[in-house]
């Protein structure tokens, strides 16, 4: 008796191997836009299927009501029940951050050199204050008991990496030796995975080493994270933007 399951895990595993071959396809793509926008696209068809139908995915730019925006977003994940994309054609537009639940950054090939710009955009949507000043600030107030509001998952997937044996978190340390954990998840698909625990502050990595694993781990990990966000959420309040 096969384990109960087992066939939604092979579903994944096998998008994953299609998703492979169509990366390494777009690879004859000579325009980088091009290639990249390909790149997207095929993470995107490969998450879409297993969200419920209450979230959205795009990509484009996310905004507060301050009209303070973060940096091109590669894909977003939003929650449909909040606000709807303030403008929007096809897949791209602008999305309340009041709405949105993940962002993720998809790189071809992760080098060390990337984490400053990736660090960077994490922070664009994390908590404005003090010593994050370019931050977003959600408007909508929380439903916890506690009052804080998770802000967006920010994650980065990778096909592969140019340095298959060193370590991601160190790469990142290296290249960011202060970092604050604004990054939460790290997936390269030929490499592993790593996600930040905030009760500990630190990265740790998932043991998974086939790359259909690694995909599996990655969406459990990326939903799990979504669900929690949108769990304290609080409801739509239009006039918050309006006023």
């Amino acid at each position: 008796m096969k384990e109960k399951g087992n066939m939604f895990r092979e579903a994944i595993i096998i998008a994953t191997e299609n998703m492979q071959k169509l990366y390494e396809l777009s690879g004859g793509v000579e325009h980088d836009g091009e290639k990249g926008a390909f790149r997207e696209f095929f993470i995107t068809r490969l998450i879409r299927p297993i969200m419920p139908p209450h979230f959205g995915i795009g990509s484009g730019i996310v905004m507060d009501a301050d009209n303070v925006q973060s940096k091109q977003s590669d894909v977003i994940i939003y929650d449909q029940r909040l606000f709807p994309p303030i403008l929007v054609a096809g897949d791209r537009g602008i999305f309340p951050i009041d709405s949105v639940l993940a962002v993720i950054e998809v790189k071809s090939c992760l080098k060390a050199t990337d984490y400053i710009s990736l660090e960077s955009a994490a922070r664009r949507i994390s908590p404005r204050n003090s010593s994050n000043p370019e931050g977003l600030h959600i408007s909508t107030p929380a439903i916890t008991k506690d009052g804080m509001t998770h802000y967006p998952v920010y994650a980065v997937f990778a096909y592969t990496s140019d340095a298959k044996k060193k370590d991601e978190v160190n790469r990142l340390e290296e290249e960011i030796p202060n970092r604050s954990g604004f990054i939460r998840i790290i997936c390269v698909l030929d490499k592993g995975i790593w996600s930040y625990r905030e009760e500990e502050e630190k990265y740790v990595k998932h043991s998974d080493i086939d790359a259909g694993k690694i995909s599996v781990r990655f969406l459990f990990k990326l939903l799990d994270d979504i669900e929690e966000v949108a769990e304290e959420r609080g409801k739509y309040r239009l006039r918050d933007w309006l006023l």
